[in-house]
């Protein structure tokens, strides 16, 4: 009982948890610039861009009021993979019926998109062109993959334009 009782509150507790407590990031203002925003650090597992409940969170993006964003991703690969993969970060509406859609049903709505291409061979280093995009919703939700087949550590950058 005592035990069936303990294992019940550790699973209620875990569903609570924030995302940040599994090593996913959460989208911050960086030091110095009032319009910069970013994660550094996160790390993603070999994740497809299509296996949508994977997805590593790393938060929203507030873009009310503005007219453009720029992205940006760079980060580091973990392991061996001279034949490399995708590393790359979806931005999805954060409004309904976007995020529901995203959440019940597992698609990916009308999107923004950054990609780079990484490989261990030369150097296990990767940067993305920045890209800029603009402003369709005021608030978007960033999902990380990778399919590469080794794990990455990436820092991902928004620059907000009003």
């Amino acid at each position: 009982m005592l035990r069936t009782t303990l294992l019940a509150l550790v699973s209620l507790a875990v569903a609570f948890i924030p995302s940040t407590a599994f090593g996913q990031g959460t989208i911050q203002q960086m030091e110095g610039a009032s319009e910069f925003f970013g994660v550094k650090g996160v790390s993603v597992p070999p994740v497809r861009r299509s296996e949508t409940r994977s997805l590593v969170d790393l938060g929203t993006i507030d873009t009310d009021g503005c007219e453009r964003i720029t992205l940006n991703i760079a980060g580091q690969m973990l392991g061996v993979d001279e034949a490399g993969g995708t590393v790359g970060v979806i931005l999805i509406p954060d409004v309904a019926p976007f995020d529901q859609a995203f959440s019940g049903m597992g698609l990916l709505p009308a999107s923004l998109e950054i990609t780079v291409n990484a490989t261990s061979k030369g150097s296990p280093y990767f940067m993305g062109a920045q890209q800029r995009f603009d402003v369709g919703f005021p608030r978007y939700r960033a999902l990380a993959y990778n399919n590469s087949r080794s794990p990455v550590t990436m820092s991902f950058f928004v620059y907000r334009t009003r």
